[in-house]
Parts: C-alpha cells; structure tokens; sequence
C-alpha cells in the first residue's frame, strides 16, 4: 500500500530528514570553508612572504602544490572530516528513504 503524504508520521519523518540534510550539509560545508580558506591563506604567505624574484614560477608551483596539498591531505582524511562526509551521505539516504525517492543502481 502506497504512503499516505498527510500520514502525520511520514511528514514528521519527512522533517526530520530535510533537517538532518540541512545541519550534516552545513557542517559538511564549514569543514570545506575551513580547509580552503587555511589553503588560501598558505597560498597567499608564500606569494607574499616567500615572493622574492629570485624564485622562477616552476619552483612557486612546485611550493605551493606541496604545502596545499599537505594541507588537504590533512583535513579530508580527519576522522571528524570523515564522519561529517558519512553523516552527508547518510541524511540524504534518510530523506531519500522518506520521500520514497530512493533509486536503485
């Protein structure tokens, strides 16, 4: 038997979900701020700091790919990165579950 939409139940379940997508999606996007702006910054100090004319664009490439990628190395591999991913993922299997949207590969 098809869900009923005015079923109290399945728009409390509904609620629920699109709340769970909206504060797993936005801590999500607070962790990706906050890698990209530390990332930036790092960028930005060895532009400024480290930018001498002495140094040809290879070698600042070459600098700033390591130092930026340590940094993402870091953050995205962070047990707390991770888990915010997995509670993403998880909330919009939820509201897919409760909207009955779910696809199947």
């Amino acid at each position: 038997m098809a869900k009923d939409v005015f079923d109290s139940s399945i728009a409390i379940e509904i609620r629920d979900a699109l709340n769970g997508v909206l504060l797993y999606s936005s801590r999500f996007n607070w962790k990706l701020y906050e890698a990209f702006a530390e990332a930036y910054s790092v960028y930005l100090n060895i532009l400024f700091k480290e930018g001498n004319t002495s140094k040809d664009l290879a070698e600042f490439e070459k600098i700033i790919r390591k130092k930026i990628g340590d940094i993402f190395n870091t953050k995205f591999r962070d047990d707390t990165f991770i888990a915010t991913l997995s509670n993403v993922v998880a909330s919009y299997a939820n509201l897919a579950k409760a909207t009955g949207c779910l696809i199947e590969y």
